[in-house]
């Protein structure tokens, strides 16, 4: 779809005779015009360069640079174009093109949480299933971070945990990103309680399981508060202290 519409777009200024055109490098725009030598170039005439927005190849990052194109123009006509305007631009753009790709560095991000102490089942829920939105192939961007956070649903548990996982991987890199306007009020203690049986209908139950193994895996879950995955863990040593010997608990 961005292609056709920097086709578009491209069609439009060559009509409007800019001499500039529209181009995608990446996930981001440039324009391409025949522009003045850059401070400190050893050329001393206009020639083919490339000014880099740093915008998205989207539908609002190509009418932005539809527009930022017809602006060059009418400032090279009278002669007032500068390459001051686009510095800034340009050594955000150096930045981000230095960054690693994004695979590269949730791999080394995961090495170092992991490292840490927290486990394979924490990483890939309150990370791997937030970072396989981002683009793997090409570098880590705040934009594309805040975007994932935003289509998000407010106020739930997946926005703060977006947040949150953004936030650390964006300090790992030592990537600038603030996204705290958006991590809403979830808290756990707001969910709606769960409707949990009387100690007499738990007992009633347990009474009913006709096979003495399940009745006591039953009892012993409803006694401790187990997960049933946890009974293959379990240590009787300090009865009627129960141990766990793995799992979450």
């Amino acid at each position: 779809m961005s292609e056709k519409q920097i086709a578009s777009a491209n069609t439009r200024l060559k009509s409007a005779k800019t001499g500039i055109t529209i181009e995608p490098k990446g996930d981001r725009l440039t324009l391409r015009a025949t522009l003045p030598p850059k401070p400190n170039s050893d050329k001393d005439k206009p020639y083919q360069q490339r000014i880099y927005l740093g915008w998205y190849a989207n539908p609002a990052g190509i009418k932005r640079a539809e527009a930022e194109a017809h602006l060059i123009s009418e400032n090279l006509t009278k002669d007032k174009f500068t390459w001051a305007d686009y510095q800034e631009i340009e050594v955000q753009q150096s930045q981000t093109l230095s960054m690693p790709i994004v695979s590269e560095l949730v791999e080394k991000f995961k090495l170092d949480k992991l490292a840490q102490g927290i486990t394979a089942r924490t990483w890939k829920d309150d990370y791997e299933a937030v970072f396989k939105g981002l683009p793997q192939d090409l570098a880590i961007s705040s934009e594309v971070m805040v975007e994932l956070v935003r289509n998000t649903k407010p106020n739930t548990r997946t926005r703060r945990r977006y947040c949150l996982a953004f936030t650390a991987l964006a300090k790992f890199s030592n990537l600038e990103i603030d996204i705290s306007q958006y991590i809403g009020n979830y808290s756990p203690t707001k969910v709606q309680p769960r409707n949990i049986p009387s100690d007499e209908l738990i007992q009633q139950w347990y009474e009913k399981i006709p096979n003495s193994s399940w009745q006591w895996a039953y009892g012993i879950i409803a006694t401790y508060g187990l997960r049933p995955s946890e009974l293959a863990y379990l240590s009787f040593e300090d009865l009627p202290i129960l141990n766990i010997m793995k799992g979450k608990t």
